[in-house]
């Protein structure tokens, strides 16, 4: 009985390892930029249904999280709202991947302040200087004396290293 039990549970874990390397092996494992996952997400929805039996995998964490996991061979697409950097570039080489770049959407980015708040236009010099740090008090553009609170993307974003 007990040799049984042993045999069973083997042929299980064989089983169960069997179509986990199967499932992975037919998935399409997507990564990356969050500015594009719900985007993706849809395209995936629509490619599945015309496609029975495809499966597709989407996560975000943001372009360099995407990006790394292509070059580590993690996945097999990695979504970016930013270009690849020098040594990016450099890295996958050295891993042998030959990144393809194609281009599915352009975003746009704004800046959005407080309706109380009385400064309410800046260039693009000033809006550099307050997102570099350079500025942080609303006085230094035209404002109440009061301190610029930031809020935006993770530094692993496309979107942060663009802006």
């Amino acid at each position: 009985m007990k040799k049984q039990l042993i045999l069973l549970l083997a042929v299980s874990m064989f089983a169960v390892f069997s179509i986990s390397e199967l499932s992975a092996q037919e998935m399409l494992q997507i990564k990356g930029s969050d500015t594009l996952i719900n985007l993706v997400q849809r395209m995936s929805e629509v490619y599945m249904k015309k496609n029975p039996g495809k499966i597709i995998a989407i996560t975000g964490g943001g372009s360099g999280t995407g990006i790394a996991a292509l070059i580590n061979k993690k996945c097999d697409i990695a979504n970016a709202s930013r270009l690849m950097k020098g040594k990016e570039m450099q890295r996958a080489a050295e891993r042998d991947v030959k990144p393809n770049r194609v281009v599915v959407a352009i975003d746009g980015i704004s800046v959005i302040i407080n309706a109380k708040n009385v400064s309410t236009k800046f260039t693009l010099d000033e809006l550099g200087k307050i997102f570099r740090g350079e500025i942080k008090n609303w006085k230094e553009v035209g404002g109440k004396d009061m301190p610029i609170s930031l809020y935006g993307r993770q530094s692993n974003s496309g979107t942060f290293v663009f802006f």
